[in-house]
């Protein structure tokens, strides 16, 4: 009885291993063909975190959202571009958009990646272009 015990932990033990190392290895999600969960303006998206710091972050976390509004910063990297849309919406793109140009009215969607307290800014991270 002790050894079929033994035995079924360790192939319970041995199948987490395999699968914890499928999802750590697992690519990142391509957002493209993924469509939006939520819609806001940057200005909305922006007083919400206003509002209700906390509430907001669990309602967008792990979400794809989609903003709205005019670029007031870019700045390329050597494989990517962070552009800030409105006031404080850091978006990350994975690729270079030169496209991408201050004053221009823009929709993204992307992942919730967190608010940074340092610089007001909310994250989103694996942006996409969706006009």
């Amino acid at each position: 009885m002790k050894k079929k015990i033994i035995s079924g932990v360790l192939v319970l033990l041995i199948g987490c291993l395999i699968y914890g190392f499928y999802r750590y290895n697992k690519p990142p999600q391509n957002l493209e063909d993924v469509k939006s969960e939520l819609f806001f303006s940057a200005k909305e998206l922006s007083n919400e975190f206003v509002t209700d710091q906390n509430k907001i972050a669990k309602q967008i976390s792990k979400k794809v959202v989609e903003i709205s509004g005019v670029i007031s910063s870019v700045e390329f990297t050597a494989h990517s571009t962070l552009v800030i849309v409105g006031k404080n919406i850091k978006c990350e793109f994975q690729k270079k958009h030169e496209d991408l140009v201050e004053g221009k009215q823009v929709s993204v969607k992307g992942v919730y990646g967190g608010f940074d307290e340092l610089f007001n800014e909310i994250s989103l991270i694996k942006c996409q272009i969706t006009d």
